[in-house]
């Protein structure tokens, strides 16, 4: 069984400078829906990458996916989520939010339109390879640069 979150390096060592009390990680797995960082898992073979949107829609609904995300954040002030196209489908959105809440998404210009009327805050920085080639990033990486930055400008602001 898997036991360790597999992470980006930069991500993990970002995340471990926060701290477990500051930051609680939830990943979307198509196999197993929404977990913690901590769940203990069996190695799958199942993306949503791969999925027509059909199957996406009628695997995340089997998954309970949306209702699985609602509670998941239900008592967070701010969120953020980096979700390629799919995976972002699969949240089915809109979902219920508090106007005290802030939701930040990192997405591609096409998945942004999965996104939908929130009650909460939300703010859709919007991302190609283009944005990613100019930082000499990949699409993922570049998202965990930019999850980076918001710390940093983040903990300056409050400080």
């Amino acid at each position: 069984m898997y036991t360790t979150l597999v992470c980006i390096p930069r991500l993990c060592f970002f995340l471990q400078s926060l701290g477990r009390e500051t930051v609680d990680v939830v990943i979307l797995s198509a196999a197993y829906g929404l977990i913690s960082e901590d769940k203990s898992i069996v190695p799958y073979q199942v993306t949503f990458n791969r999925m027509k949107g059909y199957e996406v829609d009628e695997w995340a609904s089997f998954l309970g996916i949306r209702q699985a995300f609602e509670r998941a954040i239900a008592d967070y002030d701010l969120v953020f989520l980096l979700l390629g196209e799919n995976y972002l489908r699969s949240l089915s959105l809109p979902v219920e939010t508090s106007p005290t809440q802030t939701l930040l998404f990192l997405a591609s210009k096409t998945s942004a339109k999965y996104i939908g009327e929130l009650a909460a805050k939300t703010f859709v920085f919007t991302l190609s390879n283009v944005e990613a080639k100019r930082y000499r990033y990949g699409l993922v990486g570049l998202k965990v640069f930019l999850l980076i930055k918001f710390k940093f400008m983040f903990f300056e602001w409050i400080c």
